[in-house]
């Protein structure tokens, strides 16, 4: 893999983003001594840097490298059960629906793959780039690019309809009642009918906005590289509450109970009420944070770009266990089965035992 595609995985989520330095001491202070992580339980090793989070599904993970490989393993294992060369560039990232695992490449394919076997079932040329994230609901994947947000058949790979934005779409839409959000780096959130496209309204952050929005209980919640994070009325548009960080808000926040959690790159989680957008917690690392938290139990997992995986209780922000490796770690992690399953930059994904509640 050439320098130049490895530079630009490492820095493709900051188009149009300033890079900020870490606040200086911001390593979270550990309030009792933390516990041993939980034990590896197999790593799958590849010939480029794993940056997207992997897809469980029926006992197998599916998930791209940037050696241009899609690749199948077993969950418990970690052996290999199919790959499949992506000739159009790097496999970024995938969605399982019913009828096909969904995946994109940096060459700007949207492919339909058999989960079984890997055999391409349809293809969808995108032409406006390197496409975005893609999220599935209800039969039709929602992808956006360099110019729009775009809806196609999961089945068949038909494009349904074709959306402008006012800047490229890089992170996943959510959808939620109707309508589908898609955040852009023009610094503007937007919510189109999920039927047609049409726009219903606007939000206009200060900044690109790359953090993938989040919806639940009538709310939309998103990270901007304006440093805040949003609550808007799904609806509407209106504003709830911003909560400001210290740092770009790339990642895709997560809800868990009556909090939102939210990394920045400075470093930092944060715990956030959401229905006042009041700080609750926050827990420091010492790289930037562009993984979602994923929820075991009570303990949020994610990673940070100083190549640990940290383990943090959603109740009280204290650390649990964390668990250093060889590179950044730029993916969320995944949790299915009783393990834990990321990727890093170093190559390999990873499976490890599910930890107990702290």
């Amino acid at each position: 893999m050439g320098t130049g595609r490895a530079a630009f995985l490492a820095c493709i989520l900051l188009a149009g983003c300033g890079e900020q330095p870490l606040p200086g001491g911001t390593r979270g202070i550990r309030e009792f001594p933390p516990r041993q992580p939980p034990a590896v339980v197999w790593v799958f090793r590849t010939g480029g840097m794993v940056g997207a989070s992997p897809v469980i599904d029926s006992g197998s993970v599916y998930f791209g490298s940037w050696d241009e490989n899609i690749y199948c393993v077993d969950a418990l294992t970690g052996d290999l059960r199919w790959s499949r060369h992506i000739e159009s560039g790097t496999a970024t990232s995938q969605v399982m629906t019913p009828a096909a695992l969904v995946c994109t490449s940096t060459g700007g394919l949207l492919l339909g793959l058999s989960p079984e076997t890997g055999e391409e079932l349809w293809r969808v040329p995108l032409s406006d780039g390197t496409p975005g994230f893609p999220s599935a609901s209800g039969g039709v994947v929602y992808i956006g690019g360099e110019s729009g947000l775009n809806a196609i058949d999961a089945s068949t790979g038909i494009i349904l309809w074709s959306s402008g934005t006012g800047g490229a779409v890089t992170a996943a839409p959510a959808v939620l009642g109707g309508n589908v959000f898609a955040a852009c780096q023009d610094g503007a959130v937007r919510a189109h009918d999920s039927s047609t496209g049409r726009i219903e309204w606007l939000y206009q952050t200060g900044a690109p906005v790359l953090s993938g929005p989040v919806a639940g209980d009538g709310d939309i919640f998103f990270g901007s590289c304006d440093s805040c994070v949003y609550s808007l009325d799904a609806a509407t548009g209106a504003l709830n509450w911003r909560f400001e960080t210290m740092g770009q808000v790339t990642a895709s926040p997560v809800l868990t109970g009556d909090l939102l959690l939210a990394g920045s790159t400075d470093g930092r989680l944060y715990a956030i009420e959401r229905a006042s957008g009041t700080e609750r917690w926050r827990y420091a690392t010492d790289g930037w944070i562009w993984s979602a938290p994923v929820l075991v139990m009570e303990t949020a997992v994610f990673g940070s770009y100083d190549g640990c995986l940290y383990a943090v209780n959603t109740r009280t922000g204290r650390e649990v266990w964390s668990l250093p490796t060889d590179a950044i770690i730029h993916c969320s992690p995944v949790s299915a089965g009783g393990l834990l399953f990321f990727g890093s930059f170093d190559g390999g994904l990873y499976a490890l035992e599910t930890p107990a509640t702290p």
